[in-house]
C-alpha cells in the first residue's frame, strides 16, 4: 500500500459502490506533477467542502494538496509508463481519458477533472454525465455502472493505442484499418484532440441510446469555453455564471496570472474558498 501525505487509501474498495441513492457519490481525480496550483487546489477543496469524499490519484505528492483530500497511488490503475501525451500539443488529456475510464471500470465513484468547481453537493445518478453544448458531451465529470456497455466500450477504445474511430468517413477508416493490418497503424496520440475523450463519449452515448441519461448543459457546464474571461470580471459572482440547476462549473483548465486576480471577481471568489 502506498502512503501519501500521511494518508492511506485502498482504491480497490469503494464505500460508494454500496451507497444508497441518497448518499453523496465519492469523487476521484487524477494529477501528474508536483504542484496543483491555486485554481486546481480550490476545485478539489470545493468538493470536500460540500461533503464529498474526495480522492486524488497521483504518482508524486503535490506540495499543495488541500486538507481533507485523500491521496491514492495512481500507478495501481495506470503505470507511469502508460502516460502518453498528444504529439502536437503535448497535452496530458489522453492519459487522463485513459485514467477516468479505469476509475469507472473499477466502480470507484465519480471521476472529475481538477478544473471542475463544486457549487453544491453532486446528486447520485446511475449515469452522471452532461452536455457541454448542443452537440458534445463533455467528460470532465463522469460516472457510469462498471458493467455497463458504455464503460466497456470506453475502456476498450482507450486501452487501444491505435484505436480507429468508428465515426470517421468510410474511406479514412478503411485506410486506417489497412495501415493497422500491415503493422504501420496511426496512433491515437497523432489524431485530433478528444478522439478518446468527449468525441468518443458522445459517440458511445448515442450508440447505446443514453441521451436521456445525459444532463442538460447548465447542470455541469454552465460556463462555455468562450466565456472564460468572465471569471476575472469584477462585480460578478460565481453563481452569476451558473443557474439554479448547476451543481458544478467546469473552468476549462483556465490559466491566469494569479497575481492580478481582480478583487470581487468570480475567480477571486474561487481562490478564497
Amino acid at each position: 500500500m502506498w502512503l501519501g501525505a500521511g494518508m492511506e487509501v485502498d482504491v480497490g474498495i469503494s464505500a460508494n459502490r454500496h451507497a444508497g441513492r441518497d448518499a453523496l457519490p465519492a469523487i476521484h481525480a487524477f494529477w501528474v506533477g508536483r504542484e496543483l496550483g491555486p485554481l486546481h487546489a480550490a476545485c478539489l477543496r470545493s468538493f470536500v467542502k460540500h461533503g464529498h469524499k474526495t480522492t486524488l490519484h497521483v504518482y508524486d505528492t503535490p506540495i499543495d494538496v488541500p486538507g481533507g483530500v485523500e491521496l491514492a497511488d495512481a500507478s495501481r490503475l495506470m503505470k507511469d509508463t502508460e502516460i502518453i501525451r498528444h504529439k502536437k500539443t503535448g497535452s496530458l488529456a489522453i492519459a487522463s481519458d485513459i485514467f477516468r475510464y479505469r476509475i469507472l471500470t473499477e466502480g470507484l465513484g465519480v471521476y472529475v477533472d481538477c478544473d471542475v468547481f463544486c457549487l453544491k453537493p453532486v446528486k447520485y445518478r446511475k449515469y452522471l454525465m452532461g452536455w457541454q453544448d448542443d452537440t458534445l458531451v463533455c467528460s470532465a465529470i463522469l460516472a457510469a455502472p462498471p458493467n455497463s456497455d458504455l464503460v466497456r466500450f470506453l475502456a476498450d477504445a482507450s486501452n487501444d493505442p491505435t484505436f480507429i474511430p468508428p465515426w470517421i468517413k468510410p474511406w479514412k477508416r478503411k485506410t486506417l484499418l489497412i495501415r493497422k493490418a500491415i503493422g504501420i497503424p496511426q496512433k491515437v496520440t497523432t489524431m485530433r484532440w478528444g478522439v478518446i475523450g468527449p468525441t468518443l463519449l458522445t459517440h458511445a452515448i448515442k450508440k447505446f441510446g443514453l441521451e436521456n441519461e445525459t444532463q442538460p448543459i447548465d447542470v455541469f457546464y454552465p460556463l462555455a469555453p468562450k466565456h472564460r474571461p468572465l471569471l476575472k470580471r469584477p462585480g460578478l459572482r460565481l453563481l452569476d455564471l451558473a443557474t439554479p440547476n448547476s451543481e458544478v462549473i467546469h473552468l476549462w483548465n483556465s490559466r491566469f496570472d494569479y497575481q492580478t486576480v481582480p478583487q470581487g471577481s468570480p475567480l477571486d471568489e474561487i481562490l478564497k474558498l
